[in-house]
């Protein structure tokens, strides 16, 4: 009988702690947690190996990540409340939490070596400036989001992109830099490239160097791009080379938006990314191309009166976003 309330204890706080890595626990259970293991500290060895499980179960998935950040806004906020009760008080309920920056120590787990994680998210209408720790410089479009762990220690660079980001690589020979995205994995030693991760398809256009890329656990669709080309994947997995004019797919990180022949629907979905605003057009012009330069300074309403002066359309608001129609 005393076996099984053990083993019915033990499976209490595995779960509860499962709960916690995933960002879901309430402050009373942290409590709990911090109160199991002032009784038990050897309860920090079995904390160890269910982290490494977690781990190891969901490394490199999105929403493991959004645990970390949700974890790690709780903590700031559990520790604002703890910092209002007083010293004896705060002995009497939880272990000692600590927060450094981009990792989390708590319940005096005996110093878990999380490397740190690093969140660059970038709002609608903006674009953003990233200097990585060896160096690398990473631009951000709108609505981009990058992210990454300590890689000092690495043999890999890794960084993880959802949305656009133009990047220019410190060359490494002995640690080769990757990025990930939803659908594809672009790997180089040092070079300057654009990647465009938003949906429905992705594309890599090579500015200068050289990069493999590949479309994740698809071996075949791997290719090695020269200066000049872009690696587009297509919303149904389809993978085409073509010679582009790079420097245009670079173009929005210093404010100007250079498009070359582009269709109306090609270019509403860039207008739609950067201002996170829908833009919607007839299907009678959505093939009607278009080339010239957007001032992303200027507002969205700007940018379309402008494309209404030199194309036969017109601009109407609908549903909270735009409606582009034949003239």
């Amino acid at each position: 009988m005393e076996n099984n309330r053990k083993d019915q204890t033990n499976d209490n706080i595995h779960w509860l702690y499962i709960k916690y890595l995933n960002g879901k626990t309430s402050f009373a259970e942290d409590t709990l947690l911090g109160q199991a293991l002032r009784d038990d500290p050897s309860l920090s060895n079995r904390f160890q190996l269910w982290e490494h499980e977690w781990e190891q179960a969901y490394a490199g998935n999105e929403d493991t990540n959004k645990s970390w950040n949700r974890s790690l806004d709780k903590f700031r906020a559990h520790t604002m409340r703890v910092h209002r009760l007083r010293a004896w008080q705060v002995a009497a309920s939880i272990a000692v939490l600590v927060i450094t920056i981009g990792s989390l120590i708590s319940f005096g787990i005996s110093k878990m070596s999380r490397p740190r994680q690093y969140v660059y998210t970038v709002p609608y209408g903006h674009t953003s400036k990233v200097v990585l720790p060896d160096s690398s410089v990473v631009w951000l479009n709108a609505g981009s989001r990058l992210s990454y762990t300590d890689f000092s220690r690495a043999s890999v660079r890794q960084v993880y992109l959802k949305g656009e980001g133009y990047f220019e690589v410190r060359h490494m020979d002995s640690k080769p830099f990757v990025v990930s995205t939803k659908r594809l994995r672009v790997q180089v030693l040092g070079t300057k490239f654009n990647v465009n991760a938003y949906a429905p398809s992705t594309d890599v256009v090579l500015l200068s160097g050289a990069v493999s890329v590949k479309a994740n656990n698809d071996e075949a669709s791997s290719r090695m791009l020269l200066p000049g080309e872009q690696y587009q994947l297509s919303a149904e997995g389809k993978v085409s080379v073509k010679n582009v004019k790079a420097d245009d797919f670079a173009s929005w990180k210093s404010g100007m938006l250079t498009i070359n022949e582009m269709t109306l629907r090609a270019f509403a979905k860039k207008l739609e990314n950067y201002y996170g605003v829908p833009v919607r057009v007839s299907s009678d012009i959505e093939n009607l191309a278009y080339s010239g330069v957007i001032d992303l300074h200027c507002p969205i309403n700007t940018a379309l009166s402008d494309l209404s002066q030199v194309l036969p359309i017109k601009v109407l608001q609908a549903d909270k976003g735009f409606m582009i129609t034949h003239q």
